[in-house]
């Protein structure tokens, strides 16, 4: 992994962990379809914060390792935002407040950095500058890579104002994150985009040249062969309607009652776990990235 110290060091600080869940002593246990022993709660001490580690990591997202090392992370900066996210300057502020780079830097940085994974490939690669849209597919394509598992760790990130819209998004859509064919088709867009990966002498690699060799290959052989396993966090970012403790019960709660009848079916090993990351105000939070961007305010973690 390369990413440079003063942004390691600037995230260390700035999103910390508060708490686990189980959480005995505020009495709130971990979400239903956590398969874990844990899902995480982080808090930010300053949302000025968030948006200065947001604008400045935005390179790391839309670029490999290999792109990014002794180069002028500045003019790296400006060519992502014009070729490797959706990012219109003609577009009104109300669609660039729906845009979905913000939460998704952040969980590429949390999965490196405090989960130990490896990007496998940047998802600048998913964006069309021809046919400007948001990037397809899971949110994160990392990996953990041991000799007897290979863990393929597709997440999605939710940055929205309240939990509960947050939420609502999530589950109209987990059966179909959760399933078969989805996990297959977002392998075979990597597959397209092969050359590109972010990691060498991988599993991946050997798995990506499979499918393109044989157009007829069986998931669940190549499952078995390659002893694959999904791991998918949820990344949930909201603003606290009342206090901190109070928005991660209530999500939990939330969970339980309202989005307790998902029936989530893969046809091999897979685990779940929610990241939660309550913040002051998540619009302000996106508006100051936004005049950011627009003012070409230079970047302070190089």
């Amino acid at each position: 992994m390369y990413m440079r110290q003063s942004l390691i060091n600037f995230f260390k600080n700035t999103v910390v962990l508060k708490y686990t869940l189980p959480n005995q002593q505020l009495g709130i246990d971990k979400s239903i379809y956590t398969t874990i022993d844990n899902d995480y709660c982080y808090q930010v001490d300053n949302d000025d914060k968030l948006v200065e580690l947001i604008v400045n990591s935005i390179v790391d997202y839309s670029f490999n390792d290999r792109e990014l090392v002794n180069k002028d992370i500045v003019n790296k900066h400006f060519s992502a935002i014009r070729n490797r996210l959706r990012y219109e300057n003609d577009d009104n502020i109300d669609t660039k407040e729906k845009y979905g780079f913000y939460g998704e830097v952040l969980l590429n940085l949390i999965l490196q950095l405090n989960f130990g994974t490896n990007s496998i490939i940047a998802k600048g690669y998913f964006y069309d500058i021809l046919a400007p849209s948001e990037n397809k597919g899971f949110d994160s394509f990392h990996i953990i890579e041991t000799d007897n598992q290979l863990q393929l760790w597709f997440g999605e990130v939710k940055f929205h104002q309240t939990y509960q819209s947050a939420l609502k998004s999530i589950f109209e859509n987990i059966e179909k994150a959760i399933s078969d064919n989805y996990f297959f088709y977002n392998l075979l867009a990597m597959e397209n985009k092969q050359n590109s990966l972010n990691v060498v002498g991988s599993k991946v690699s050997e798995i990506l040249e499979v499918l393109s060799d044989d157009p007829n290959v069986v998931i669940a052989d190549l499952l078995q062969t390659y002893s694959m396993k999904l791991v998918y966090p949820i990344f949930i970012l909201c603003a606290t309607p009342r206090n901190y403790d109070y928005t991660i019960k209530s999500i939990i709660d939330k969970i339980r009652n309202e989005y307790g009848n998902k029936n989530l079916s893969l046809g091999f090993e897979y685990d779940i776990f929610f990241i939660l990351l309550p913040v002051n105000d998540v619009k302000q939070i996106k508006m100051n990235v936004i005049q950011w961007i627009d003012s070409k305010k230079p970047l302070t973690l190089l």
